[in-house]
């Protein structure tokens, strides 16, 4: 089932929350107040949902309560992870650190809620990017192992069709860490956004670090 934005914001106040959503900034137009913006988005949410039979007779169902219960679970983690600007992800949300809450953005700004497995999420991140598959042929090219600085449009513009991967982390509502993996010649980088530097990184580096991110428990690789 997929939500719009206005409708996860309904769920979000339904759950007595009116801050923002983690990688999901509550959209507020140009001369609007904090407030304003809030009441026009559950307003909308609110028929969105409804027109979904996710709320019937001014009442939501066990569906919408059960949606609200994983974005509550979503919201209320301090560890977020955003994949590609589309995978937005909150792992270790049960007691034994292996479930997760993942919300995905489609082309057209559509939204889908799901709980599942840290595992399983991986694994489709591998089926879908190139990048992780055959991770291992990846050289690292040692002449550039260290941070040296690279311009942005730089990057851009040597590697506008590269296969990336971007992992954005917000730990305790803090923005910490924006890194973009490509490859180049057959040689694997690690590109760090807010400082734009780079370096080389092998595929045993790339893996450590995805599972570190991502907070899998075991190795998807083998």
């Amino acid at each position: 089932m997929m939500f719009t934005l206005e409708a996860i914001y309904a769920l979000h106040m339904f759950n007595d929350h009116s801050n923002d959503i983690a990688f999901l900034p509550l959209p507020v137009k140009e001369g609007e107040t904090r407030k304003e913006a809030l009441l026009r988005i559950v307003e909308k949410g609110f028929e969105d949902l409804s027109n979904m039979e996710l709320i019937v007779d001014g009442t939501p169902t066990e569906e919408c309560i059960q949606y609200g219960a994983y974005l509550d679970e979503y919201a209320q983690a301090n560890y977020h992870c955003n994949v590609n600007q589309m995978f937005f992800y909150s792992p270790n949300v049960d007691e034994y650190d292996r479930m997760a809450i993942i919300i995905i953005q489609n082309d057209e700004n559509e939204f889908l809620i799901d709980r599942v497995g840290t595992a399983i999420f991986l694994a489709s991140l591998i089926s879908l990017y190139p990048i992780l598959q055959n991770v291992d042929a990846n050289k690292k090219d040692y002449l550039h192992s260290e941070w040296e600085a690279e311009a942005y449009i730089k990057l851009v513009f040597h590697h506008p069709n590269d296969d990336a991967l971007r992992i954005q982390i917000n730990d305790s509502s803090h923005n910490v860490q924006d890194r973009l993996y490509y490859r180049s010649d057959q040689y694997l980088y690690e590109y760090d956004m807010e400082n734009q530097t780079r370096r080389s990184i092998s595929g045993e580096q790339f893996k450590k670090q995805l599972i570190q991110k991502l907070k899998v428990k075991g190795e998807l690789w083998e």
